[in-house]
């Protein structure tokens, strides 16, 4: 049996650690999966915040793989273009074909895409994103951008015609969504 090697985000650690569970619980379930891995990388939450931060960790877990892995498999989607060059210099990489971890809680790019274009506005979250705490739940998208600073500290840095620019800027993302769903991936606490 082939060596797979898993790199994901924090965000989606409950459900790994769940389903693998459940595979050595229940091995009749799992008899046609190929593709479970044998070792797993988990890389702290928020890098999707910073494409190229992303990029560079992911990359770095890649080169850092065990000798004998025969497939790397990540637990990333495209996370706004994070995983865009990343590559497996001699097995081959596999890169589910989502946008995020929404679209993998959901179950596939096309239920998101009926989700979200059934429900604009709406701000998804799951488990992994309620128990990372205030750095998801609490702080806003702006903030996660390194933004969320005062009009005196962007003034400061960027001048005052700057300064108001971003400060509108940051807060035109709660015009954005106008609700959120809470995504229950069925893991019991």
């Amino acid at each position: 049996m082939a060596k797979h090697y898993l790199i994901c985000c924090e965000i989606i650690r409950r459900e790994i650690e769940y389903l693998l569970g459940q595979k050595k619980a229940d091995h009749s379930r799992w008899a046609g999966a190929c593709l479970l891995p044998s070792q797993i990388c988990f890389l702290r939450k928020g890098y999707h915040e910073n494409p190229a931060q992303l990029r560079e960790e992911v990359q770095k877990a890649i080169d850092a793989a065990p000798a004998d892995v025969e497939v790397v498999l990540t637990g990333y989607g495209l996370c706004g273009k994070g995983l865009e060059g990343v590559k497996a210099r001699n097995v081959p990489l596999i890169i589910p074909r989502v946008h995020d971890c929404i679209s993998l809680l959901m179950g596939s790019a096309k239920a998101y895409e009926q989700h979200f274009n059934a429900n604009p506005g709406t701000y998804y979250y799951s488990p992994g994103w309620v128990e990372w705490g205030k750095d998801a739940v609490e702080r806003t998208p702006s903030e996660g951008c390194g933004l969320g600073k005062s009009f005196e500290e962007y003034a400061a840095k960027y001048g005052e015609e700057n300064a108001r620019y971003l400060v509108e800027l940051e807060s035109t993302w709660a015009t954005n969504y106008t609700q959120a769903v809470y995504i229950d991936t069925g893991i019991p606490d």
